[in-house]
């Protein structure tokens, strides 16, 4: 194989779940602020996302050159961990609202997907059959601030990077609190669009 041309092969690497929860003190306080019961709003919590967003980078970047990857951040509770994420990887940057857009066209060796929190996954999974669509070889990576335990399974072919997974599972609304089965909606608390209702 020598002198021969290595453009266009697909890196190997392993398919697993790397999480930064332990790595140190600043990333526990991060977390802290970022849980969903903190009552930490606006731009505290913002900024907490770009910090853990760009520590996940920096891990992204160490394993994956920055020429050949895109950073796709999925809007709106993804844009402040996914800023941080494409701060700490490089490459290049799109973003989309799942709700409205289709995937862009993205024509890299390798994307990284990046959402603020992901519950079920099954939204994610569109997005990478859209974007394997226009291009079939693209290397998908996951990169998210948590992840629910249920979701973790979806994405066995990936590799997943996150901050942390979460066994709470709620439906995000605006409200302050979690009652029952609602909590508050991270992209409004990242905002500070939530109202206070107890």
């Amino acid at each position: 194989m020598k002198n021969e041309s290595l453009s266009g092969l697909v890196p190997i690497y392993d398919h697993s779940l790397v999480i930064l929860a332990d790595e140190d003190e600043e990333v526990q306080a991060d977390i802290a602020i970022c849980k969903s019961n903190s009552g930490i709003s606006g731009s505290r919590l913002a900024a907490a996302h770009v910090r853990l967003g760009e520590k996940i980078g920096r891990h992204i970047a160490a394993v994956f050159p920055e020429k050949n990857t895109s950073i796709l951040v999925l809007e709106r509770g993804g844009r402040f961990f996914g800023d941080g994420v494409y701060m700490g990887a490089g490459g290049i940057f799109y973003s989309m609202n799942p709700k409205q857009d289709d995937a862009p066209v993205i024509n890299t060796e390798r994307v990284v997907i990046v959402d603020s929190v992901i519950n079920t996954g099954k939204s994610i999974m569109r997005i990478i059959d859209e974007l394997k669509n226009h291009n079939p070889g693209i290397d998908v990576i996951i990169a998210a601030n948590v992840i629910q335990n249920e979701a973790v399974e979806l994405f066995k072919d990936y590799l997943v990077f996150a901050t942390r997974l979460s066994k709470n599972s709620f439906v995000g609304v605006n409200q302050s609190k979690q009652t029952g089965k609602t909590g508050p909606d991270t992209a409004d608390r990242l905002f500070n669009l939530i109202k206070k209702r107890y």
